[in-house]
């Protein structure tokens, strides 16, 4: 039997190495497990998807047609959605922003000219500049991010930069500049894409990198939108929104830029996106981080430490300082042991507590391992909400089961309370979803989730 359960064990080792070797080594196909890349020959037609406007100061999303942008005439959503998707409000659209594979643009305008729109909701655009919202677009599902070298403007702000309108690898793009930086609102009407793509030996064309670099231009007879168009510094006039009328319509228009990258290729092109967090800037983030955690261990360790050698010195003292018939009565730590095994006043809710907790752990054990085999990647959308759902619905299981042990424990044979550990914790979580998403959906966020979905 052992020796039949160490081959099993080994058996399953191995095929979690094959798995994680095939993940890894066969890089130049698939970089998620169930996904393969997608080529292009030159000329393709290749189009980006718009997602949403989010802000690092606003908490509420919502829909990136929400302000007047060019947009087609019927939005198509993406064919299929995840469960994570839908509950997280991340959904695709389409856009007028289409072009040839490795076919550069100089400059071209979207065909349409919503200076009415722009006008009526010319309030509300200038409030989603100053709060620093960036419209999300993303591109054979790679999203856009701001280059490290893009300035807020082609010039210094005259005002210190708040955080929230740090640019530098930022996902998104500003939708504009605020007052205080150039003295009136300008408006990000032109997008310059900078799109880096990897053709591997006997293969097509595929998109690694995606950057957006938004401008302001004011569109004039000196300035027309052709291939004599230059986005060099000091050479075009910014759009200013307290300028938007009659003689100054609102031209949406864009410029692609294709570089060829021989380095990264179509598995590792996530790694740019990864790498710019701030913990991932500098070895030095990590040692604080690590060395800040010790330290706080160390001191509730010394803390409950001194305090327990107090109370046993205090009560060894007392227990040498008396006489044989003192000592009979038991007093002090003593008196536990009597309370050891006495059930607690809330058995019930004690049980429920300790069966969820152990679905909370297996719940997180798994979606490590699920992290660790490749099967969560970013370019996966929802797949972590998606997995939590469904190992936490698997993992009821053994939640019931826990609560079950507790109570046979504490000598409670009531099996009503293995319903309790179905439906309280899950059923709060369930209300406050409910509430949270009635709140977006007054708002108009673009994360509030559909009644249908939710009855769905």
């Amino acid at each position: 039997n052992s020796f039949c359960t160490l081959l099993g064990m080994r058996f399953v080792f191995v095929c979690i190495a094959a798995v994680i070797a095939s993940t890894n080594v066969v890089d130049a196909y698939f970089y998620v497990p169930g996904t393969t890349a997608k080529e292009y020959e030159d000329g393709a037609n290749v189009s980006i998807t718009v997602n949403s406007l989010r802000s690092m100061s606003a908490v509420v999303p919502y829909d990136y047609y929400h302000l007047p942008f060019c947009r087609p005439q019927e939005i198509y959503g993406t064919m299929y959605e995840s469960m994570g998707q839908i509950l997280a409000g991340d959904k695709m659209e389409s856009s007028l922003y289409q072009f040839g594979m490795n076919k550069n643009v100089t400059c071209r305008r979207l065909p349409c000219e919503n200076t009415a729109q722009v006008k009526a909701q010319l309030k509300e655009l200038k409030s989603f500049i100053d709060q620093g919202y960036r419209g999300h677009m993303s591109i054979d599902n790679l999203p856009g991010f701001t280059p490290l070298d893009t300035p807020l403007y082609n010039t210094q702000c005259k005002n210190p930069v708040p955080l929230n309108f740090v640019v530098s690898g930022a996902r998104g793009y500003n939708l504009g500049v605020p007052a205080w930086c150039t003295g009136k609102t300008l408006l990000n009407n032109h997008l310059d894409f900078v799109i880096r793509y990897h053709q591997p030996e006997g293969a097509l064309k595929r998109v690694v990198g995606f950057h957006i670099r938004p401008r302001s231009v004011m569109f004039n007879a000196e300035t027309v939108c052709d291939d004599s168009f230059n986005l060099e510094r000091g050479q075009v006039s910014p759009l200013e929104v307290e300028a938007i009328g009659d003689k100054s319509p609102v031209t949406w228009s864009y410029s692609v830029t294709w570089i060829e990258d021989k380095k990264t290729t179509w598995a590792t092109r996530w790694d740019d996106y990864l790498n710019t967090s701030v913990a991932d800037s500098s070895a030095r983030v990590h040692w604080v981080y690590i060395i800040n955690s010790i330290l706080i261990t160390i001191c509730l360790c010394v803390i409950a430490g001194v305090m327990l050698l107090r109370t046993l010195h205090k009560e060894c003292n007392e227990y040498n300082s008396q006489d044989a018939d003192a000592l009979a009565e038991e007093m002090g730590w003593k008196l536990v042991h009597a309370d050891v095994f006495r059930p607690p006043q809330h058995a019930e809710l004690l049980s429920i507590a300790v069966g969820n907790g152990a679905q909370m752990v297996l719940l997180a054990v798994a979606i490590l391992v699920f992290a660790l085999l490749g099967f969560l990647s970013p370019a996966n959308r929802g797949g972590v909400l998606t997995a939590m759902l469904i190992c936490f619905a698997l993992f009821s299981m053994a939640s019931g089961y826990v609560t079950s042990r507790m109570l046979v424990t504490i000598a409670k044979k009531e099996w009503k309370v293995i319903f309790g550990s179905g439906m309280l914790f899950p059923g709060a979580l369930f209300f406050c979803f409910i509430f949270i998403d009635v709140v977006n959906w007054h708002l108009g966020a673009s994360d509030a989730v559909p009644f249908k979905n939710i009855v769905l």
